[in-house]
């Protein structure tokens, strides 16, 4: 056991003489090195860890200052200190250990060059990147972190600041900034392909190293060893999949209104509100519009997918509609015709729409502007009539604000409303729809929600946030940035879910509930350029997912691919 464990010493150690062969080169190249005689020591050294440790510090002139290099050795990390009269930095470099596959000296030299430049060199000859004239919001920064200002973040970190930082986003597809990353992180398998865009190149080799589809915005960790490498006609057969194909127009001629969740689909129907209209479009392009019924500016549509039937939903500013699937057959009109004249509700307008099917019969959840919610109930049920009439069964005061949106689970087990101040009630509809929790907001609008399963709702915010909460508690277990303006839509399926905001962005993502705490995963994110979303619907019969945008005349589509 002794002997073994000398040798990994000894092993350590040569690669220890190796590193330090390498650095010298390095910092010989760039900068003036004063006392040679130490340096022969240090190269002229036996290769073990204590006598490394002993060499005194090596003196380099740089072209703005004096800089001293000491280096200590610790187990299998070897520690460098730059320190200068007014800055210092310290470099840590992991040593690998030779039972792995043996690591390329040309792969190692390219490694340290890299960090070396992009921590040191750039560090102590105030060299400033070129990225940093593209924000002149720079300037009020450190003089330091101006210098590394990309280079210091990691990957996830940088990705973030471009996609959130109107000042910073052109920088997100510089490709000098690209191609560091690229050659920090996997130097070894760069291609020579001048037609590829270095982002390109990145994301293609991570994916392939790791072996899953994760995207800029999950944790990118670097890749301190290389277990392969690639030649140019391997790297060409990778293929990187998307989960979501490149994506259709279906043109409607009706350009879509800017409110939230303005897309619903089934099948071939897809409905969403154009001012007072409702528009009626299939997959082959048939469009079809009908006024809402008392005409008023939509203020909401939905299709309501119940296990036995689908029924479609409208709110105005004077009113709610409930209508068969194509639009045609009426099931209920609030106020009815002979109540428009005499307003029977002091509110400006109803928003929230969720129906269920509980004991052979149809419940609809209307929220309105003052904060009440509305229950209607069909008078028959749906054995005795397949499209009963519906009338009101009681209104309910719930939320101080007004109403937003309102869900429930297809098994409805639970239900689901949301106001302005970003208020949640939930609410047990097998037991006259008490109230089982109130969740406080935080003056933000709940402007979407959606449940996944029975266990957790899933609430988007104005401000872009998506709040996880667990439906047997109602607590907060997870909070995540999704978008970097307001979030408009949002629709699930199984345990994924898909957003779209204002920030032009879909993203599709997938919680994960093995773990202790919940994990959330995004599995593939879309720019969509230029267009305000506002819409966003998953049919599970066609696997498709379609968004609307505003002021658009016409809708996209993907086909969405999972493994399972």
């Amino acid at each position: 056991m002794d002997l073994v464990q000398n040798d990994k010493h000894g092993e350590i150690d040569c690669k220890a003489c190796e590193i330090l062969h390498q650095v010298h080169d390095i910092l010989s190249a760039q900068w003036q090195m004063q006392n040679e005689e130490e340096m022969k020591k240090l190269l002229d050294t036996s290769g073990e860890s204590e006598a490394l440790n002993l060499i005194p510090a090596i003196q380099y002139k740089s072209s703005a200052r004096a800089i001293l290099v000491r280096r200590i050795i610790i187990g299998n990390i070897m520690f460098l200190h730059f320190v200068s009269g007014s800055k210092s930095f310290r470099l840590d470099i992991k040593i690998p250990h030779t039972d792995k596959k043996k690591r390329d000296i040309n792969l190692l030299r390219e490694y340290l060059k890299a960090r070396i430049q992009r921590n040191v060199f750039n560090y102590f000859d105030d060299s400033l990147h070129p990225a940093t004239e593209m924000a002149p919001e720079l300037d009020r920064l450190a003089q330091p972190v101006m210098q590394i200002i990309s280079f210091f973040l990691h990957l996830r970190d940088f990705v973030r600041l471009t996609l959130t930082n109107k000042h910073f986003n052109k920088m997100s597809e510089l490709p000098e900034i690209w191609k560091e990353y690229l050659y920090r992180d996997f130097p070894a398998t760069v291609a020579s392909e001048k037609a590829l865009h270095p982002k390109a190149q990145y994301l293609r080799i991570f994916l392939r190293k790791k072996m899953d589809l994760i995207l800029l915005w999950i944790d990118v960790k670097l890749l301190l060893t290389v277990n392969d490498t690639y030649n140019l006609e391997t790297l060409r057969r990778v293929v990187m999949e998307s989960i979501l194909d490149e994506c259709d127009e279906l043109p409607t001629r009706i350009s879509v209104s800017h409110i939230c969740q303005n897309l619903s689909v089934k099948g071939d129907t897809i409905i969403y509100a154009h001012n007072t209209e409702i528009i009626f479009a299939d997959t082959i392009g048939e469009i079809t519009k009908k006024s809402s019924d008392p005409i008023g500016t939509i203020q909401q549509v939905r299709m309501c997918s119940l296990p036995s039937i689908c029924i479609v939903v409208v709110t105005t500013d004077v009113g709610i509609q409930a209508l068969d699937k194509s639009g045609a057959k009426p099931m209920l009109q609030y106020p009815s015709p002979n109540q428009v004249q005499t307003k029977v509700d002091d509110c400006g307008f109803y928003r929230g729409i969720s129906a269920l099917e509980l004991m052979e019969h149809i419940f609809l959840v209307v929220g309105t502007s003052t904060g009440d919610i509305l229950f209607f109930k069909s008078k028959s049920t749906l054995k005795s009539a397949p499209l009963p009439k519906m009338e009101l069964l009681r209104k309910i005061k719930c939320h101080d604000q007004a109403v937003c949106s309102a869900e429930s689970t297809l098994s409805g087990s639970f239900l689901a409303t949301s106001d302005e101040n970003g208020t949640v009630i939930l609410y047990d509809p097998n037991n006259d729809f008490d109230i089982l929790h109130r969740i406080n907001g935080a003056g933000y609008s709940v402007t979407t929600m959606k449940f996944l399963n029975d266990d957790w709702l899933v609430c988007g915010h104005l401000n872009g946030l998506v709040h996880f909460h667990k439906t047997s508690d109602a607590k907060l277990y997870a909070r995540l940035a999704a978008h970097a303006r307001a979030l408009t839509a949002m629709d699930s399926f199984g345990m994924r879910f898909i957003t779209v905001g204002e920030d032009t962005f879909m993203n599709v993502w997938e919680l994960n509930i093995s773990a202790e705490m919940p994990e959330v995963e995004l599995l593939e994110s879309k720019e969509i350029q230029d267009e305000i979303l506002v819409g966003v619907a998953f049919d599970s019969d066609t696997r498709m997912v379609y968004t609307a945008s505003y002021d658009n005349t016409y809708l996209r589509s993907w086909k969405i691919e999972f493994d399972d």
